[in-house]
């Protein structure tokens, strides 16, 4: 009988409000990391990140189906970044604007908030270039022909010629779905909750 109870409590999610202390923790634990902890880890949420991101190039580099099913297939094998930098723990800017949270209910200062924030911007576009820079010299963008360097080039094209409003509308949605995924996250029990 108690066997089949922990099971159950287990195979349970965080309720919401469970789930929002546990991010307003989340927040002020992050407020007493050293500038070096922070930025160690944010740096490899910029790898892992970058990781998805080149993984998903790849995947789809000479895919011949629909845009749409070739854009599930890249959402699907990108998401590899996120679950990365949740299971080990790395800082991603984007989920740390869940750290509002924090702040909100007095956690955290607002000198915490900016100086995490600012750490961990840094700290990924270097992980980012770090990325780049591996992969440049691993000679990944020469896979099929150089078709994933195309692909590469075609994508960076795409987002640099977008309108100011659209890329910022398009930085709200996927930051607001970052920060679901990283609520979502928390409020899974075992490692394979938060995978899913």
């Amino acid at each position: 009988m108690k066997k089949s109870s922990r099971v159950a409590h287990t195979g349970t999610a965080y309720s919401p409000l469970q789930t929002a202390s546990i991010v307003e923790n989340k927040a002020v634990t992050r407020a007493r990391l050293r500038v070096m902890q922070t930025f160690i880890l944010s740096i490899l949420a910029g790898i892992f990140v970058a990781m998805g991101a080149q993984f998903a190039t790849f995947i789809t580099s000479d895919s011949a189906l629909h845009l749409g099913i070739t854009s599930l297939i890249m959402g699907m094998v990108f998401s590899l970044g996120l679950i990365l930098v949740e299971t080990a723990g790395a800082e991603l800017f984007t989920g740390n604007n869940l750290n509002i949270v924090g702040y909100l209910s007095k956690g955290i200062t607002t000198r915490d908030l900016l100086r995490i924030w600012i750490i961990v911007y840094v700290g990924n576009f270097i992980g980012g270039l770090l990325m780049v820079f591996w992969m440049y010299m691993a000679h990944q963008w020469e896979f099929f022909h150089f078709m994933t360097g195309a692909k590469a080039l075609l994508i960076a094209h795409k987002k640099t010629t977008l309108s100011f409003n659209a890329a910022l509308a398009r930085g709200v949605l996927c930051n607001a779905l970052v920060c679901l995924n990283v609520w979502l996250c928390y409020s899974g029990r075992s490692m394979a909750d938060k995978v899913l």
